[in-house]
């Protein structure tokens, strides 16, 4: 699932919080033309963190951390350097280079979205999104 707001420049951060053990959400980057109806995870139109591996089209890497209910991740996208980075809870950034990935143009839209890894991206979500308005998550959180 997409955020409906999309950009093509800049510097962007949102955070996730994941409500619920066990999920299998994948949260990253989309482009443009993902389409939310396909069934297929790998689809080369969706960067993202699920299991501590990034996802892109087929192929996985990264090999960080992975989060669980309660953790928050972090992500900033920078458009105008063509980097995303990831962090969970009060760790580094992981950055990577979205031209190792990204084989679309220059100036393509992209947003940030929560996607379902285990069942072909059908599934409910439970993720709270933060882009500044709420710290707490909606009291969920106290730190």
């Amino acid at each position: 699932l997409p955020i409906s707001i999309f950009v093509n420049s800049g510097k962007w951060y949102c955070e996730f919080r994941s409500n619920a053990a066990g999920d299998e959400d994948a949260i990253g980057i989309f482009t443009e033309h993902f389409d939310t109806s396909e069934s297929s995870f790998y689809n080369g139109e969706f960067l993202a963190l699920l299991g501590g591996s990034l996802y892109y089209s087929s192929y996985s890497s990264y090999g960080g951390s992975d989060f669980g209910s309660g953790d928050i991740v972090r992500m900033k996208l920078d458009l105008d350097n063509k980097t995303v980075g990831w962090a969970i809870n009060g760790g580094s950034f992981t950055d990577v280079n979205l031209s190792s990935y990204d084989s679309h143009s220059a100036g393509e839209y992209w947003t940030f979205g929560v996607r379902n890894g285990s069942s072909g991206g059908d599934g409910t979500h439970n993720i709270s999104v933060n882009f500044g308005q709420d710290s707490s998550f909606a009291g969920s959180e106290t730190r």
